[in-house]
């Protein structure tokens, strides 16, 4: 029962109690219903902030995306996903500990002119006062020195395979060549009928998930570019070697949907 609700039974249970008919006409029986009306107020005040009616979840935050490589001068935007507490919520972001002034909502977009390693977090505070601290979020800012465009599709009904232009699309795709700290943009545009996607990989097999380099891969099997959409990704090459780069769509490499990737040192 909530604290306005107990304080109202009580004034009642003692004024209308047959053996207190003194106290109801006393001084003192004044001051009492006046102090149990306080009581009933702030019982109902307290309630509009849920503190009465209802139970408080501990205050938590986290933030997405937890690791980002862009390119300089390229916007990333990270976000904030806040549960418990009371809301309305306040929201203050840090870059490598020092406070953002302009950066005070749940979605914060980082720009950096530079290349450089960066730590991102937000401290959220809610109408009570309670704060909580969301995971570290890493924001790696790079600078690109090569750019990929592919194009995606099906060549016929039984083969598929990539392209360097909507209308040039090959099964296999065409062979591309790195050198070891390439920081490669890659842009895969989906002009296919299904869903397709890209990945470089050490094993030319249906579905392989033995990523080549960290990041370097764009949607997934189960969640493909749709057609008609575009996506990118950015990765660093770190090791000499000859590999792959497929569509993980189950069946698409034996569709031939891959093509060769050789890195020199």
């Amino acid at each position: 029962m909530s604290a306005e609700l107990v304080a109202f039974s009580m004034l009642v249970y003692l004024y209308y109690k047959k053996d207190l008919v003194q106290f109801r006409t006393s001084w003192f029986s004044s001051g009492f219903v006046a102090l149990g009306l306080l009581v009933i107020l702030a019982g109902f005040a307290f309630s509009g902030f849920g503190i009465f009616s209802q139970k408080i979840v501990p205050l938590s935050v986290s933030i997405s995306p937890a690791s980002v490589i862009i390119g300089v001068t390229e916007p990333q935007q990270f976000n904030a996903s806040v549960t418990g507490g009371v809301s309305p919520y306040s929201y203050q972001w840090y870059v490598n500990n020092a406070s953002v002034s302009s950066a005070t909502s749940s979605t914060f977009t980082f720009n950096f002119s530079s290349a450089s390693s960066n730590e991102v977090y937000v401290n959220v505070t809610d109408i009570t006062g309670m704060t909580a601290e969301s995971n570290i979020a890493s924001a790696t800012v790079v600078v690109i020195n090569v750019n990929i465009v592919l194009y995606a599709g099906e060549v016929n009904a039984t083969a598929y395979g990539f392209g360097n232009s909507s209308s040039s699309i090959t099964s296999p795709g065409p062979s591309l060549t790195f050198k070891v700290n390439d920081v490669v943009n890659m842009t895969l545009h989906n002009v296919g009928t299904m869903g397709h996607n890209w990945a470089l990989v050490t094993q030319k097999v249906d579905g392989s998930t033995s990523l080549a380099f960290p990041n370097a891969q764009i949607a997934s099997g189960s969640s493909p570019v749709q057609p008609g959409d575009t996506a990118s990704t950015i990765f660093v090459v770190t090791q000499a070697g000859n590999y792959y780069y497929i569509c993980q769509v189950d069946a698409h490499v034996t569709l031939g949907m891959w093509g060769n990737v050789t890195v020199t040192s």
